[in-house]
């Protein structure tokens, strides 16, 4: 009984939480007018909705269900988390022109991951007809989404290492 707290008790509060609550807050509200906020949210209503298909409808094969379920989620990550907010921050952060070549950038990837996509997609149904000889649009389609992931997982890396110096 000792451990319950009284009705009028004064609660300490954990001002760490409270600011990294505030800077989510503030940061989802500076985001709200965001061109690519709102092509973020289309782009997740969209994936909503293939998963809610194949769920209904029966999964596509294995490329096709993992491949778009990839070029989704690269698209979100990629639309909600800016290039220049995690790259050269210190230095370029503050250019327009530095800002801009990121976004554009940051679609180029997009799109080559989607083109991707559709090229694997593609070349799985003609992978049988011959296993030993490899097309350009098979390595094209490998390299891009490779150098893709190897990108998002650098990324993801530094930002790790900057969170848990932080939190430190």
């Amino acid at each position: 009984m000792a451990d319950k707290k009284k009705k009028g008790e004064v609660q300490e509060i954990d001002v760490a939480s409270l600011d990294s609550e505030l800077a989510a807050a503030k940061t989802l509200e500076d985001g709200k007018g965001d061109i690519f906020i709102k092509a973020a949210a289309v782009f997740a209503f969209c994936m909503t909705l293939f998963h809610i298909w194949t769920g209904f409808r029966g999964l596509y094969d294995y490329v096709t269900q993992r491949g778009i379920h990839l070029a989704f989620a690269l698209t979100l990550i990629l639309l909600t988390q800016p290039l220049y907010k995690h790259c050269f921050k210190d230095k370029f952060a503050g250019s327009k022109a530095f800002r801009a070549a990121c976004r554009v950038f940051d679609i180029c990837l997009i799109v080559l991951s989607w083109v991707a996509v559709i090229m694997a997609m593609d070349e799985v149904h003609h992978l049988t007809e011959r296993l030993s000889n490899t097309t350009w649009m098979a390595t094209f389609a490998g390299a891009v989404l490779t150098v893709i992931v190897l990108l998002l997982s650098l990324g993801s890396r530094r930002i790790t290492r900057r969170l848990t110096r932080h939190n430190r």
